[in-house]
């Protein structure tokens, strides 16, 4: 599910209990997770480094992001 919200611009997804959240300015996601917090247990992590299961590595200066998944094949096998 992808879902936006009208005047602020935030955009977020939700896969089972993972959400990704876009913002531009702190306080606009900020609102989102208050109005989370009336309902759920949320915890947060502001690097953006983990979602789906997926090992994010973001590069701001050159737009990038690298994807990965550690351990996956040892795992799986």
């Amino acid at each position: 599910m992808v879902s936006s919200h009208k005047t602020n611009g935030v955009v977020f997804t939700l896969v089972v209990d993972n959400f990704g959240v876009k913002y531009m300015g702190r306080e606009n996601a900020e609102h989102l997770m208050d109005l989370l917090r009336k309902i759920y247990s949320i915890t947060a992590d502001w690097t953006g480094s983990k979602y789906i299961g997926l090992t994010l590595n973001w590069d701001y200066k050159a737009r990038t992001c690298d994807l990965s998944m550690p351990d996956y094949i040892d795992k799986a096998l």
